[in-house]
């Protein structure tokens, strides 16, 4: 081979490695960007609804005029990369729901017992009635904020997550 044809094959080599080296850093904190985005943003809306006075005074009347679920829907669909806002109360029972029939059902997942029994916040992820997804558990105390009256849980299907993050990938590489 020819000096010439060499250089040039060897500076092909070093640019394509360059590229895809930098591609998968970027493309692994992007990833990782919106796992983080999808977490805090969660977090942040089972804040706002565990904090509602609307909800609060709801769940301690066991939401005799039903508003939960209606406020909730209305949440529902001004916030982003959220599938679902669950409010419970401490026997479990499903105040509102994205399928009104589950409403009055019992919780599914068996990562709540964290929220019911030490009244933490925290991220798990679980398969519920709409598939496996991540949530933020939230607990809801009474007005006076001395006892726990149930809990909050919002979340994200693990299947949207992996369509962002693929959506990303896909975009950058491009």
């Amino acid at each position: 081979m020819k000096l010439q044809t060499k250089l040039t094959l060897l500076i092909i080599i070093v640019v394509f490695a360059s590229v895809s080296i930098i591609i998968f850093f970027v493309t692994s904190w992007m990833t990782t960007n919106i796992e983080s985005e999808v977490k805090t943003n969660i977090m942040n809306v089972a804040e706002i609804v565990a904090h509602s006075p609307e909800v609060k005074k709801a769940l301690e009347m066991k939401d005799k005029n039903k508003i939960i679920g209606v406020d909730i829907d209305t949440l529902l669909k001004e916030v982003n990369q959220i599938e679902y806002i669950i409010v419970v109360d401490m026997d479990e029972i499903r105040y509102s729901h994205p399928d009104p029939q589950l409403i009055g059902e019992k919780f599914v997942g068996g990562d709540d017992i964290r929220v019911l029994k030490n009244g933490e916040t925290y991220i798990s992820e679980a398969t519920g009635t709409l598939g496996e997804s991540l949530r933020a558990f939230t607990p809801i105390f009474d007005m006076d904020n001395n006892k726990q009256i149930g809990f909050v849980a919002v979340g994200t299907l693990t299947q949207s997550i992996a369509t962002s993050k693929h959506k990303a990938v896909i975009y950058l590489i491009f």
